[in-house]
């Protein structure tokens, strides 16, 4: 009997391992039904949606240059580095200026100002909740919703800006593109205008100063003349110098002739005459010597010092005019040539088919990255499960 038993233990356990991976088999085939229904299910959705629900969204495409004038500026020192911060720079910039325009919130609002109703049109995509616009959207949400709807960049290759721009109609594409360049061209010499107007206002009011100061330059040198009598002190030096030159030579003059009349006829009547008239000329020379240097402001030195300030000050104030006037004409002159032209390459066009969505392409797409999520995701659990 003893043996009897052993012999009956092992079927026991052979019978208890085929049930439990006969237990697991069976679940593991349950996985791969539910997983199987799920694709296809999930496959179903995403036919449906492509085939029935996805929305034609049309594309109008556009390509513009943004150039300018005359882009130089003026080489008249300091004040032509003022007038520089806000002038000049290529057409690069004012294509990326282009760009974000039209991006940008206030071109949403233009444009509904305009009657093109972004909110009622891109609201009205049936059931395509996946590109449609809620209706009751704010307008940092619609503003989010057209910068995707928009595709503008700038060519680095070929130097342009290119538009694409998707709507649900194409007629609607292609005035929406139309109006897009059209603000943006307009704006940008709006800009221009007013960065040149306040350049030329900056540079009339510098202007203004400097003919006050070149004014009140003049006047500081009347008044210095009216007041001393005299035009140019300078002038008047030498003329002064020149004549105590002559006073110093006239009496070297008289002084020899009295010493010879002395020598000859010591008591001649015209001795006394020379010494006379000798003695005269050295009082004038003392007197006009005294006039040039001294303590008080009636000095010639004094003179010449208050009237070489004053000459300088006119001087400067005269060539700070001078220098801001060709700066006015300059910018003027700019004003006028250094506008933006925006020049449209391809004119927005109506598109005739729909560019998104690729129906075929995306739908198997999705499909397949869902197939590849799903198997992922029965791999994960049979790992699980499995430990």
């Amino acid at each position: 009997m003893p043996g009897n038993a052993s012999e009956k233990s092992p079927p026991e356990k052979e019978n208890g391992l085929q049930r439990l991976f006969k237990k697991f088999k069976d679940r593991k085939k349950i996985r791969i039904k539910w997983s199987l229904i799920f694709f296809l299910i999930y496959a179903s959705g995403v036919v449906y949606y492509f085939g029935w629900i996805a929305k034609d969204r049309y594309v109008s495409r556009t390509q513009f240059v943004v150039s300018r004038g005359n882009d130089s500026m003026p080489s008249s020192g300091g004040l032509e580095m003022i007038m520089n911060l806000g002038g000049g720079g290529p057409s690069k910039q004012d294509a990326y200026t282009a760009i974000n325009y039209i991006k940008s919130i206030d071109m949403i609002r233009f444009l509904n100002d305009l009657g093109l109703d972004l909110r009622g049109h891109f609201s009205n995509a049936d059931r395509d909740w996946f590109y449609k616009l809620p209706e009751d959207a704010s307008e940092q949400e619609l503003h989010k919703y057209f910068q995707k709807r928009i595709d503008a960049h700038f060519d680095d290759a070929e130097g342009i800006v290119k538009l694409e721009v998707q709507a649900f109609d194409p007629e609607y594409a292609m005035l929406l593109a139309h109006a897009l360049i059209t603000r943006a061209g307009t704006y940008l010499n709006e800009t221009n205008r007013t960065i040149a107007a306040e350049r030329m206002k900056f540079v009339l009011d510098e202007l203004e100063a400097s003919e006050a100061r070149l004014e009140a330059a003049q006047g500081d040198l009347i008044k210095f003349q009216n007041k001393n009598l005299v035009i140019d002190p300078v002038e008047e030096t030498k003329a002064k110098l020149a004549l105590i030159q002559e006073l110093r030579t006239q009496k070297i003059m008289l002084r020899a002739k009295i010493n010879d009349l002395t020598r000859r006829s010591p008591h001649s009547p015209v001795i006394s005459e020379y010494t006379s008239e000798y003695n005269s000329l050295d009082q004038e020379m003392i007197r006009e010597s005294q006039t040039l240097t001294g303590d008080g402001p009636d000095q010639m030195n004094q003179l010449n010092i208050n009237f070489a300030r004053l000459n300088q000050s006119l001087t400067f104030a005269n060539l700070l005019y001078e220098q801001t006037l060709a700066v006015a004409e300059e910018i003027r002159v700019q004003s006028i040539q250094a506008h933006r032209f925006l020049i449209v390459i391809e004119k927005p066009f109506r598109p005739e088919e729909a560019a998104h969505p690729r129906r075929i392409y995306m739908s198997i797409s999705v499909i397949f990255i869902g197939f590849l999520a799903i198997q992922l995701v029965t791999l994960l659990a049979q790992t699980v499960l499995e430990h």
